[in-house]
Parts: structure tokens; sequence; C-alpha cells
């Protein structure tokens, strides 16, 4: 059964009552993640030019946002594990070590 949180509130007569403020999901869970990631680095001339090269590939489910539901339940929103997001792609670096200082005057 869903857990439901109540306020006392007092309506336009001053009336004391209870309303809905979140209906509960007992379904919600941790955001679960699927993470790849592998690079490589290569130097050239004595390692004065490097050279490095990453790829990764991220992929997230179960991310937690509020989804509108009928106002007929009491509340607009109810907590869910509905998102999801995909972060993938390519990284490379270039450095050169273009003036040696033990050489420079």
């Amino acid at each position: 059964m869903p857990q439901v949180k109540y306020n006392a509130t007092a309506s336009y007569a001053g009336v004391i009552g209870q309303n809905y403020t979140d209906i509960g999901n007992i379904d919600l869970s941790w955001e679960t993640s699927n993470k790849f990631d592998v690079g490589a680095d290569f130097g050239f001339a004595n390692n004065r030019f490097m050279l490095s090269v990453d790829y990764y590939y991220n992929n997230i489910n179960g991310l937690i946002f509020n989804r509108p539901i009928s106002l007929t339940t009491g509340s607009s929103l109810v907590i869910q594990n509905i998102g999801s997001m995909l972060n993938k792609g390519w990284e490379f670096m270039l450095k050169g070590d273009i003036i040696r200082t033990k050489d420079f005057t």
C-alpha cells in the first residue's frame, strides 16, 4: 500500500481537515549505471610529444522524476524512477614540449 503524507489544513470557513500532500511509491529505488572507459597514452620523440586517447560510455537508468498524475487522486505528482541518460564519446589530448628549458638561453 502506498505511503501517504497528510497535512492538517483550515478551509476558507476555518474548518480543520486533512488532505493528501504526497503519494508514496514503495517501488522507488536507486538509479543504476553501466560504465565503460578505456584509454591509451602514446609518447613520441623521447616523450616531447604526447597523445592521449580515451573512449567512455555511461548509461544511467532509473533517474528519479516527478510524474504528473490525475488530480482526482488528491495530488498532482508522484515520484517515480522514469528517467534515463546516456553519455558516450571520445576524448583526445595532444601535448608538446616544444621549447626545452635547458636549451633556452
